[in-house]
């Protein structure tokens, strides 16, 4: 009998130790959370670098290369660069934010922080880069009446059904890595809210 009960007694200790082992500790919750920071800067440094490199490229081509002259192209390419400029500002915005969270920090205001950057990253993507694309697009088209007076009628059909297919490309690609990301960032808020809990 007693070794019966020495047996249960072993075997209840191992459990509780093995149990021990597999509870996240305080470290490894915040070097989980690093790394869902690291991450999720690193997805912005990406979509800022491509953000301005756009920018920068189309800027220098409607100034040096096809400078338009009518007023729609003038619009068109405003609502180009203008809705662009807009994301690059969200994108800056966005990485202040994610400055303001501490990894070392299980405070309700660094949560705030971490759930306020959340929103604002949920509402630029799904709300404010939509817009901007379909601004986007609107501008170019409105940059076509102009390009068909220089440039023959099969280019222009060209450019503008090759948009639409890119536009549906870069849509998806872009899609994929905001549900990569959103999925990060709610990881990332739940586990600082469970760290703020303990």
């Amino acid at each position: 009998m007693t070794d019966k009960f020495s047996e249960l007694e072993q075997a209840w200790s191992d459990g509780q130790q093995k149990l021990a082992r597999e509870q996240p500790t305080f470290a490894d919750m915040q070097q989980t959370l690093e790394q869902r920071k690291s991450a999720s800067r690193g997805f912005q440094y990406g979509t800022l670098a491509i953000l301005l490199f756009t920018l920068l490229s189309l800027a220098a081509f409607f100034i040096y290369v096809a400078p338009v002259k009518q007023v729609l192209s003038r619009i068109g390419v405003f609502a180009m660069l203008g809705g662009l400029t807009i994301r690059v500002l969200l994108e800056v915005v966005s990485m202040i934010k994610l400055k303001k969270i501490s990894t070392l920090s299980n405070s309700r205001e660094n949560t705030n922080n971490t759930i306020n950057f959340y929103a604002f990253r949920v509402k630029t993507q799904r709300l404010y880069s939509p817009i901007i694309i379909g601004i986007f697009t609107l501008g170019y088209y409105m940059i076509t009446p102009e390009f068909l007076d220089n440039l023959s009628v099969n280019m222009v059909l060209f450019m503008d059904i090759s948009y639409v297919f890119i536009a549906i490309v870069l849509i998806y690609v872009i899609r994929k890595g905001v549900q990569t990301e959103l999925q990060n960032l709610r990881e990332w808020t739940e586990l600082l809210q469970e760290l703020e809990g303990n």
